[in-house]
């Protein structure tokens, strides 16, 4: 963006804004936003490739093909029609705005909740993350109830039921979560997969707590599933509790 409102011409692949930017008059575009390759190093080897033909074949003799005056007629063409297209609808006030918005503001919210009162919340949150992560070593998932999956239709209504032993922790302390999807040739893959957090009904036999939750099928065919069980996060400070996994 800087370089087309100071009269510049972008090459680049079609990543992110230069996708919605280039109508390649403005600039040049290094591949196509429909032909990728899993392989990176076909990928890079392509991206070259293309690269050096882009700079041998248009961009260089483009701009040293002078008029009479030494001016590059072809290329201040360009310039003209990039100035006209990019400088006027890309630039950066959405992005400043949303890490505003998104980031600095929400941020700085946490940052004064956190130092108040000789920075009470984080003696708290400290012990209730010492709290949480000893007795999540003792959450069990006892039983989990899941009809059959290998032939539901559309519209079908999956009911899911979990009986978990909580280890001392709160029912709201941890989420409970059904991931469901289409079932694939490896044992281990789901494709298409949801998430669906399951809620705390009430207490099961032995002890332990009772979640469900239903869901209706979008599309038939063969479902496979996965349920965990993780604390519930209460801040960004808890983003490294994510590795607190009980799966089934």
């Amino acid at each position: 963006m800087k370089v087309a409102a100071n009269g510049g011409l972008n090459l680049s692949i079609l990543d992110g804004w230069w996708l919605e930017a280039c109508d390649g008059a403005n600039g040049w575009a290094i591949g196509s936003a429909d032909k990728t390759y899993p392989n990176q190093e076909l990928q890079d080897q392509l991206d070259n490739e293309q690269l050096l033909r882009l700079l041998e074949d248009e961009v260089v003799p483009l701009y040293f093909d002078r008029d009479e005056d030494g001016l590059p007629q072809g290329w201040l063409d360009r310039v003209v029609h990039d100035l006209s297209t990019i400088p006027a609808v890309f630039d950066t006030d959405r992005m400043v705005g949303e890490y505003t918005e998104l980031g600095y503001r929400p941020l700085a919210a946490s940052h004064q909740s956190l130092v108040a009162d000789d920075f009470a919340l984080v003696e708290n949150e400290a012990a209730r993350r010492e709290r949480v992560a000893r007795q999540f070593a003792e959450v069990r998932i006892r039983e989990v109830r899941v009809p059959d999956l290998h032939s539901v239709r559309t519209g079908d209504e999956v009911v899911v039921e979990a009986d978990i032993e909580l280890g001392g922790l709160e029912p709201d302390a941890i989420e409970v979560e059904l991931l469901i999807g289409h079932a694939t040739n490896r044992h281990d893959e789901l494709s298409g997969f949801v998430a669906q957090r399951l809620a705390p009904v009430g207490p099961a036999e032995g002890g332990g707590v009772l979640y469900r939750t239903s869901r209706l099928v979008a599309a038939s065919g063969t479902y496979r599933y996965g349920l965990r069980v993780r604390p519930r996060r209460r801040g960004p400070w808890d983003q490294d509790m994510i590795d607190l996994t009980v799966w089934a």
